[in-house]
This record gives C-alpha cells, structure tokens and sequence, in this order.
C-alpha cells in the first residue's frame, strides 16, 4: 500500500467537467456510485486520500451531494470493504438493509459496500471516511455486517476514543509525512480494542 497523499480539487475546473470529475474521483477512493448534484456546474468538492496499511483515510469536504449504490454497481466476487463515516459540519441521511438513519456530527455510522445504500447530506458538508476490508474487520468484530446503518455515539466511552483518534488521523495524515503511529499495527490495535467493548449505538 502506498503512503503517499492524493489530493482532488473541482476548483480549476470548467463548470461542465465538474459532475464527470467527481464521480470519477469517488469511484477510484471508494467504489462506483450514483451521484446526484443539486447544481452540476457550480458543485465544489476537494478530497484528500491516504492509505496507511490495510486502512484508508480520507477527508471529504463537498456542496449537497446524494450517492447511491445499486445491484448493478456491485460485483459478486468482488472483496467487500466497509466504510465509516465521521460527519463533521451537517447531518447526514443513510439507508441501507432497509433501515433509516440520521447521523449527526459527533456521532459515526458504518457502510457496507456490497449492498445497496443511500447516502446524503442536504448542506455544505465536511467527513472524515475510513475504507476498511471485510477481512480486517470480521477478525477484530464478530459480524461486522450487524452494525451497518446504525449511528453510534462519539461523545463517551471508547466509541468517543474510537473517533478521536480517527479524526486526528484524517487531521494530521492529511498533509505532513505519516508518523509511525499510524502504522497498520496500530490500526490493528485501535480494532481490537474497539471489539471488546464496542461503543454504545444512539437513537
């Protein structure tokens, strides 16, 4: 896995490149999805990516964007990943294996990226995204998959540990060189603890 920083602006680019750049963009730092724009030719979307070990960080700051995931986007042999999105400025609206949830800054939610999904946020949005295999997970948590499209809460206990170290991650990996740190040990680390005593899950 390479270490190294990848950075993605909308900024200098034409109005009507904006909407095919985005998707491409997506589609390379997480899997292929459905984006629907609120305005295409005025869309503003900066995302920085790094990947540290099994694990990928990535800070994602957009306009009001809706994503989707369907059947068709999801390829049967494919290996699953997770994501587990850290709002930072607006609510965000989830669905997936047929629950609802909203998730607020503070709090985190966990994707599946084998099944279909919505995802939207209704504001100018910042998040904090970590990309991590099905594997890597199923050997730290039993049945990952049970904890998809429920919101659990930030603000205490190792659920509060779990996001602060996520967040100084995604603040600090952003730019400088990474630190030893936040090696894919230490990742590993961080999962085991968050498999003994998982955080407590809100609304």
């Amino acid at each position: 896995m390479s270490a190294t920083l990848v950075s993605h602006s909308t900024d200098h680019l034409p109005a009507g490149d904006r909407a095919g750049y985005w998707n491409t963009v997506i589609a390379e730092a997480y899997f292929p999805l459905r984006l629907s724009f609120r305005d295409a030719d005025a869309f503003r979307g900066r995302l920085s990516m790094r990947r540290v070990g099994p694990v990928s960080l990535s800070r994602l700051s957009t306009d009001a964007l809706t994503y989707e995931r369907g059947p068709g986007q999801i390829g049967r042999h494919s290996d699953e990943d997770f994501l587990i999105t850290i709002p930072r400025l607006a609510p965000v609206e989830f669905s997936q294996l047929g629950r609802d949830v909203s998730c607020a800054p503070g709090a985190f939610l966990v994707e599946r990226g084998n099944e279909p999904y919505r995802f939207s946020y209704t504001k100018p949005n910042s998040l904090g995204v970590l990309k991590v295999s099905r594997t890597l997970l199923a050997e730290r948590i039993r049945q990952p998959d049970r904890f998809c499209a429920q919101q659990f809460d930030a603000a205490g206990g190792v659920g509060a540990l779990f996001a602060a170290m996520a967040r100084t991650a995604l603040d600090e990996d952003m730019s400088p060189p990474l630190q030893p740190r936040w090696s894919g040990a230490s990742w590993s680390i961080c999962w085991r603890c968050r498999c003994r005593n998982m955080p407590r899950r809100t609304g």
